[in-house]
């Protein structure tokens, strides 16, 4: 999750995260060129909000803390892990869109999407139920709170639907 970029930019290949460490590794970047490897590195990567700092929620997380400096550094990257874990009761919170390299924008996966070279396939899910046989790059929005993943879940869709109508009735 948000591998390490610090120290490691400028380590040879076999020195940093990749394809050969394990059967299937797939990367969560939440904060891309601060303290997160930027590029791919696995299996299967995942771009969170484009894989980069600020994450969304975190500016607003920190200041109510009053931790100034957690909002560039520390947030975006803690958010990897709270992510994941948040897959394991959510396994379809976190829907996707696949993205690859596009040759006349000179390989930038940001520059790639935004030309609409994604294409969405099948359902594809970020996170601890990933389909192992999946390769490339998928990209995905999330809130800036609890629950993160915007794909809900049909009893969280009903409740939804509930509290509109209840807030529907009040007005």
């Amino acid at each position: 999750m948000d591998p390490a970029f610090p120290l490691y930019v400028f380590e040879k290949a076999s020195q940093r995260l990749s394809p050969k460490d394990a059967e299937f590794v797939d990367v969560i970047h939440t904060d891309g060129g601060l303290l997160g490897y930027p590029w791919p590195l696995g299996h299967v990567d995942f771009y969170p909000n484009g894989g980069v700092p600020l994450q969304p929620g975190c500016a607003q997380q920190e200041l109510a803390k009053n931790r100034w400096l957690g909002v560039f550094i520390g947030c975006s990257h803690a958010r990897a892990w709270q992510y994941f874990a948040e897959s394991l009761t959510r396994p379809q919170g976190f829907l996707c869109e696949r993205c690859e390299l596009n040759e006349t924008t000179g390989g930038s996966s940001r520059s790639s999407r935004d030309t609409g070279n994604c294409t969405m396939t099948k359902d594809v899910f970020m996170g601890m139920y990933t389909d192992r046989t999946l390769r490339g790059r998928f990209y995905l929005s999330t809130n800036p709170q609890p629950p993160f993943g915007k794909n809900l879940m049909p009893k969280e869709a009903q409740q939804l639907q509930k509290r509109q109508l209840l807030q529907q009735r009040k007005s």
